[in-house]
């Protein structure tokens, strides 16, 4: 049977990594991590969860190479290992395993223009595949001749209907999840909800010291109670999610965003940027949708009408849809199209 590498640069960072997790997790005696930053975790069993390569530092170009190096020597040895990587760091590696008679894999999260660039279409045509979990970025990467295969999220949802009624909830409260990165537009947020009565919570790596600087030094600036809480806890993040007026999506950069996924699943009250892949998880709905400009009143008129059964409503077909969707039949055909 083929061991299933799967690569990050650093777990837990984002959905992707997130993705794998839950991929380890099903298929736990098929599948390794590979983490080029972290330290090898040891689970109660003593089984290693993540090969640690060398230490942090990948934006240095030499100390990258060695790092792929060592990942080669240590994953190299036999050639029914399939390679599956998460980042665009490993573009050439992907390239230089396959040309070895490697199985390998290219899953591509966010729709990103450069994908459409020569040397990034050469690549894709040499691998034995490559995945996504955006709809649109598969159409446009399959028009170009690229082998391409749509893999939605799985997200493990609670055994038991969840409701959280908004009476329950804090309507003063904002819910931002995400690393905090200059693409995920926290800044434009802020600066929108200057003045505001509105207390922020953003969960997530403070992964770009400089961007998260400007956005405290924007909240202070502007009177905005805002907490940024780092990486958390699951079950402390679900705690926000059950607890907040609304959740708050700004990224413009996206796939199919597992924070989205997360506050519908918790019927959570939500507002998201109008991009297509965050319609294609509302499906559409323009209750959940806001533009560059409407964010203030579009979030007062969320939050106004969210005790509605209307709203509700919708909140629940979301929820229904994204169970239909985003279930683990998602893993199993991840792992048979894999291992053929």
């Amino acid at each position: 049977m083929s061991r299933i590498v799967l690569v990050a640069p650093r777990i837990p960072y984002g959905g992707a990594e997130r993705q794998m997790v839950e991929f380890k997790d099903q298929f736990p005696s098929e599948v390794t991590l590979v983490d080029l930053s972290k330290n090898v975790s040891i689970d109660e069993h003593g089984s290693q969860q993540a090969f640690n390569i060398i230490g942090p530092g990948l934006k240095n170009k030499l100390h990258r190479a060695y790092c792929m190096y060592k990942l080669y020597r240590e994953y190299s040895t036999t050639t029914d290992t399939v390679f599956v990587f998460y980042n665009s760091v490993f573009l050439w590696l992907a390239y230089f395993l396959s040309r070895k008679g490697y199985k390998v894999f290219f899953s591509l999260r966010e729709y990103n223009r450069d994908f459409f660039k020569f040397k990034y279409l050469h690549v894709f045509r040499q691998l034995e595949g490559v995945l996504t979990n955006t709809p649109r970025l598969m159409n446009d990467l399959m028009e170009r001749g690229i082998a391409i295969r749509l893999t939605l999220n799985t997200i493990n949802l609670p055994s038991s209907e969840t409701d959280n009624k908004t009476s329950a909830r804090d309507k003063n409260k904002l819910l931002i999840v995400s690393n905090v990165e200059p693409h995920k537009q926290i800044l434009e947020v802020l600066n929108a909800l200057k003045g505001c009565n509105y207390e922020i919570f953003i969960a997530g790596a403070l992964s770009n010291k400089d961007y998260a600087e400007k956005c405290k030094q924007s909240a202070e600036a502007g009177n905005c109670n805002v907490h940024f809480l780092g990486s958390i806890a699951r079950a402390e993040l679900v705690g926000h999610y059950q607890t907040c007026g609304c959740f708050i999506h700004a990224s413009l950069v996206e796939g199919t965003s597992n924070a989205i996924i997360d506050a519908i699943v918790n019927q959570t009250p939500l507002i998201v940027r109008n991009t297509p892949e965050n319609r294609y998880l509302v499906d559409d709905l323009p209750e959940f949708l806001w533009e560059n400009d409407s964010l203030p009143a579009r979030l007062n008129e969320i939050i106004q009408t969210s005790d509605t059964d209307s709203y509700r409503h919708f909140l629940n077909f979301l929820r229904n849809r994204i169970q239909i969707k985003f279930g683990r039949a998602n893993l199993l055909w991840l792992l048979d199209h894999i291992r053929q």
